[in-house]
């Protein structure tokens, strides 16, 4: 994963276009107000070449259909309106619905930027995050528990 250093994607835009252009890292660093040390890093985490933008795949919603089911909503029309409208399942739509406030307090953007954070890799996991669980788990290791069985106990 490339570490930005706390640069905004501008700076970082920055940082590609005067690289390219021959400055040295150390003017570059001056430029944004950085230290020389921040540039060099975010370079070298990135193998000395731009990274390519993310995107998402064909399977998430973009912000124009997440407008567009903002649109449907305020004029009240039913989840199976907008998905036949936008070629999507009406399950979509409702899950995406009730993901990011429900009927009344669906915002677009909002909901586009709460989906760009859920979707933000690396994420921590389950364990790290639920104490209880992780507790719960550790028991049944030193029970000699197989983690398959655990698997399977923790779906019940």
């Amino acid at each position: 994963m490339i570490k930005t250093y706390g640069m905004t994607s501008q700076e970082q835009d920055q940082v590609w276009r005067d690289w390219r252009a021959g400055l040295w890292i150390s003017k570059i660093g001056r430029c944004l107000g950085r230290p020389h040390s921040y540039i060099a890093r975010y370079m070298q985490s990135s193998d000395g070449n731009r990274p390519k933008p993310r995107k998402a795949s064909g399977f998430h919603l973009t912000l124009t259909e997440r407008e567009e089911i903002s649109r449907g909503l305020v004029a009240g029309e039913l989840f199976r309106t907008i998905a036949t409208r936008l070629g999507r399942s009406h399950t979509t739509i409702s899950r995406e619905v009730h993901r990011h406030g429900g009927r009344s307090r669906y915002r677009a953007t909002a909901a586009h930027a709460g989906a760009e954070t859920n979707r933000a890799r690396p994420k921590a996991s389950k364990l790290a995050i639920h104490r209880r669980l992780r507790e719960q788990v550790l028991t049944w290791l030193k029970d000699d528990w197989s983690p398959e069985q655990i698997g399977i106990f923790g779906q019940y």
